[in-house]
């Protein structure tokens, strides 16, 4: 990796700044640097910027009338406040001569120096000291001069992201029109001081940090409960059912008669009307 950030870092040092985006969405933002590095794969060389979103504004864009909506990026939805995001420049793919300046445009927006006041040379080495794998020791171990690996993990950069059409698509009718997203990066403070002082990025590095290792040390082994389940008791055998209550015993004095509908305990046939007591003591045995 070291070779190819010192390969870039020629063409990122003589390139007009630009600005470009892999998964940042359109809007205003806050981001701290996780890890600044160049890569070699099969499709190409690579600068990459991880960081990860302190704080998310919308910047709503305006979008030309018949264009297709998922080419368009209208600002109002920005990445969110905790997740990751990345700057990707692809050195040697259809967007390759503007990877340089893309890739400048956030060294300097990072310590806040300008195109017209920043020689090749600074910028050269500044892109290597970001890019660096290893902290740098002494024979015997001990550090050398302070520079850890990775040194701007931690850091604040700020920075606006827009839509802008692509030249290719200008004379092509609205709805055959593409955009890509523009990064403009910003300095939020300069090292050592405000937001970016050493204290600062030493705590944010410190919680960066840790998190990666939370994150490489997964324990994918099962969970076991702290108590088994309690062990669920067969059902006990249900009693046998009750016996169906026995029928009334017949009474033979009631034969005949019908219970009064509005004079509980009296029984009447025809015009007369008794108590069950008296029906049972003879009364109107007669009838």
């Amino acid at each position: 990796m070291s070779d190819v950030s010192s390969e870039l870092s020629e063409l990122i040092a003589s390139a007009k700044t630009f600005g470009n985006s892999d998964n940042i969405r359109v809007g205003r933002y806050k981001f701290v640097i996780k890890r600044v590095f160049a890569e070699k794969v099969e499709s190409g060389r690579f600068a990459f910027a991880e960081l990860r979103v302190l704080e998310a504004q919308p910047n709503p864009q305006i979008m030309p009338a018949g264009v297709n909506p998922a080419k368009f990026d209208d600002g109002t939805r920005p990445n969110l406040v905790g997740s990751d995001c990345a700057m990707k420049v692809n050195f040697d793919g259809p967007g390759g001569k503007s990877a340089p300046g893309n890739v400048k445009s956030f060294v300097l927006g990072l310590f806040g120096m300008s195109q017209g006041d920043t020689s090749e040379s600074d910028v050269n080495s500044t892109w290597k000291d970001l890019t660096r794998l290893h902290d740098n020791k002494n024979n015997d171990g001990t550090p050398a001069d302070g520079k850890k690996a990775n040194p701007s993990c931690g850091m604040v950069i700020s920075c606006t992201a827009s839509m802008k059409e692509k030249k290719k698509t200008k004379l092509l009718p609205a709805d055959q029109k593409e955009f890509v997203t523009i990064l403009n990066w910003e300095c939020t403070a300069k090292p050592g001081v405000g937001e970016n002082s050493k204290e600062f990025v030493a705590t944010r590095r410190a919680e960066l940090e840790t998190a990666s290792v939370g994150d490489d040390e997964v324990d994918d082994t099962p969970s076991v409960p702290a108590t088994a389940p309690a062990t669920t008791a067969a059902p006990a055998i249900p009693a046998a059912p009750a016996a169906p209550p026995a029928p009334p015993a017949v009474k033979p004095y009631l034969d005949g008669w019908t219970a009064h509908p509005t004079a509980p305990g009296f029984w009447y046939k025809g015009q007369q009307v008794f108590t069950e007591a008296q029906l049972a003591a003879g009364a109107g045995a007669s009838s």
